[in-house]
């Protein structure tokens, strides 16, 4: 912005100069062609200035970047007061994300059952933000028979210069119940 305003500063004082040293008739030549070069500097910093929005729409809304710069984490557990003893399900998740390195992200998640579930499985989404959305980068599974618990941990290669998340879908399959799912998001963190 500051350099558009140089710039506008100079060509004013280029077409003053011009014009106050002409005659009348060649006024109005040498204002025609210091306007078209004043109008053609505007649409070229116009684009430029189209280019750097582009940039500052590529964050994601501020809502879904982690205030710590290097991880982010999100825990989720079932309301006890209201969680129905009969009906077994997911009743705790943990997932996060943390940048290595400028192209490395340790991800990991947690899923917890209130029985024993013949398998706690799922999938694990790197999301980048590109093109003002997320997107699937990567793709990690995990898979746990007979248990209440299942703890997962990946490092995945990432490129520098994006935001990252991570995405997690739980699930719980039971033998004799319905079985239980749940999705959950973390933050983002920005690798560079």
């Amino acid at each position: 912005m500051d350099k558009m305003i140089k710039i506008t500063n100079f060509m004013h004082k280029i077409s003053f100069a011009a014009v106050n040293n002409t005659t009348k008739p060649k006024r109005r030549i040498v204002m025609k062609k210091v306007l078209a070069l004043v109008l053609s500097l505007v649409l070229m910093l116009g684009g430029s200035a189209a280019a750097l929005a582009e940039t500052a729409q590529s964050i994601p809304p501020l809502s879904q970047i982690s205030s710590n710069p290097n991880s982010a984490t999100f825990t989720w557990r079932s309301d006890v007061s209201t969680q129905d003893v009969e009906k077994k399900e997911i009743c705790y998740t943990e997932i996060g994300i943390t940048k290595r390195s400028s192209t490395s992200v340790s991800i990991y998640q947690i899923t917890e059952t209130n029985a024993k579930a013949a398998a706690i499985q799922g999938w694990m989404f790197v999301q980048r933000w590109n093109n003002n959305k997320w997107e699937k980068y990567a793709t990690c599974e995990f898979n746990k028979g007979n248990t209440t618990l299942c703890e997962t941990a990946y490092t995945v290669s990432v490129e520098s210069g994006y935001y990252y998340r991570l995405a997690v879908t739980h699930l719980a399959v039971f033998v004799d119940s319905d079985n239980s799912s749940r999705n959950t998001y973390s933050q983002s963190v920005y690798v560079n």
